[in-house]
């Protein structure tokens, strides 16, 4: 994987340096997020003007608050956000280059490896907590972002040959968000990585 260029630095709220740590949080922007990061700088920056400029109970700096969460929760969908205390937070963009010019400290936020995943043993145990079922068959699967994608000829009974799904990784409520046939699937890592930008977005 090519390292980032550009990383997100918190500069105020729950993860700068000297609230919850004495260091300052960075989050890597991978190349395929630039539009999602993009999007939601542009948000932060209207719910930051709207809350200066106008009554903290009006309704523009209430619908600008609202389109912060939700641009929030689409970086928490990409696995760019990683528990709630980033959407606390104010980001500012920056250069790798900039990160050694701090005056304060700055510490890079790695990702931990999500154990469910480890193999299909694991993830045939998750998804058979997810949907409360018992999985017979989990022939392949693959994680992107915070999406999953696996194929089984014995998730639902009624299906005549094997089904690719994908479902969403942070939840505790079964639910499938797409479904094909496995005969006309991709599973090439570019083709997958549309689909949940495309995901994510919405």
């Amino acid at each position: 994987m090519t390292k980032p260029e550009n990383y997100l630095l918190a500069i105020g709220g729950d993860c700068s340096a000297g609230a919850m740590s004495e260091h300052a949080e960075v989050l890597p922007v991978e190349e395929h997020n630039y539009e999602l990061v993009a999007d939601f700088l542009r948000v932060q920056n209207e719910w930051t003007i709207a809350s200066h400029f106008n009554p903290i109970e009006s309704k523009h700096a209430y619908d600008k608050l609202q389109d912060f969460w939700k641009a929030c929760s689409k970086l928490k969908n990409a696995n760019i956000f990683q528990h709630k205390w980033h959407s606390r937070t104010e980001w500012r963009l920056v250069y790798e280059d900039e990160l050694s010019n701090l005056d304060k400290p700055h510490k890079i936020y790695e990702k931990e490896s999500d154990e469910r995943y480890i193999s299909k043993s694991s993830t045939r145990h998750w998804l058979c907590e997810l949907f409360g079922i018992e999985f017979n068959s989990l022939h392949k699967f693959k994680v992107v972002d915070n999406w999953l994608f696996f194929n089984s000829d014995d998730f639902e009974e009624d299906e005549s040959e094997t089904m690719v799904y994908m479902v969403y990784t942070d939840t505790i409520i079964g639910e499938l968000y797409m479904e094909w046939k496995e005969k006309d699937f991709d599973w090439n890592f570019d083709k997958l990585r549309l689909i949940t930008d495309k995901a994510n977005a919405s």
